[in-house]
């Protein structure tokens, strides 16, 4: 990698894993065997963890290569693997995005098909980093580790929504946000509100109200309910019978 061309994000994170990398003895230097060390190995991707009797004894690692720019190079395999023996595995990352129903998504990758945050069809090649081309869907956007995978740093997500963010502008200020032709939604969302028994605000705002009501009894500053279920069966008979809190 040509580290003094890379942003300053991807350069800071990769002196530090550079740095700890290095080992701290010499080669041939007697080390306790307590000393505590760590080794980087890039490009690996796990395939399958070995067990014997329940218990882990070593973990096959796909070995990859990168293709395409330096800047936003993909990993692919390269059908050669390894194999460590080991009987401690430790998931670090984990995070996968879950498909919605009705959208495209992207399987193998964890993320919706997308050209620079609008959601697109998923067949054709990616034409920018953590996005794939297609033909983008009207008013459909996509944000986060679901645009891009699990992938960079705080600023690099940042910035991924910041772009996300002002294609949604840009359709507002367009018009293209509004109009006739917009499908009728509200009854929908309000019906998979009420399934998912979500609290509204206002709700929220009536379980606080009583709350404070019950502890001001008990000489406390609340006196929560110990049950979702009563709580939403309050809420809602509250609100059956007034708009504002009581």
């Amino acid at each position: 990698m040509q580290l003094e061309k890379t942003d300053r994000p991807r350069k800071r994170m990769t002196e530090l894993m550079m740095k700890q990398s290095v080992p701290a003895y010499a080669a041939g230097t007697d080390v306790d065997k307590n000393t505590k060390e760590f080794h980087i190995v890039f490009q690996r991707s796990p395939q399958e963890i070995s067990v014997q009797d329940g218990v882990a004894t070593g973990v096959t690692l796909q070995k990859m290569k990168l293709e395409g720019d330096w800047r936003t190079a993909k990993a692919v395999p390269t059908g050669e693997t390894e194999t460590i023996d080991c009987q401690l595995i430790l998931r670090s990352i984990g995070y996968k995005s879950l498909p919605i129903k009705g959208l495209p998504f992207d399987i193998v990758r964890g993320v919706v098909p997308n050209v620079g945050g609008y959601v697109a069809d998923a067949d054709d090649s990616a034409t920018s980093e953590g996005s794939q081309g297609g033909d983008k869907l009207a008013r459909l956007y996509a944000a986060g580790w679901v645009k891009t995978g699990p992938v960079g740093v705080i600023l690099s997500t940042m910035n991924a929504a910041f772009e996300t963010a002002d294609v949604i502008i840009e359709d507002f200020n367009s018009g293209r946000l509004t109009g006739k032709d917009l499908p009728k939604a509200d009854s929908t969302i309000d019906e998979l509100l009420g399934e998912k028994k979500v609290v509204s605000f206002d709700d929220w705002k009536r379980i606080e109200a009583e709350e404070i009501h019950r502890g001001q009894l008990l000489s406390k500053p609340f006196e929560k309910f110990t049950s979702t279920a009563e709580m939403l069966q309050w809420a809602t008979a509250i609100a059956s019978n007034s708009d504002t809190p009581t």
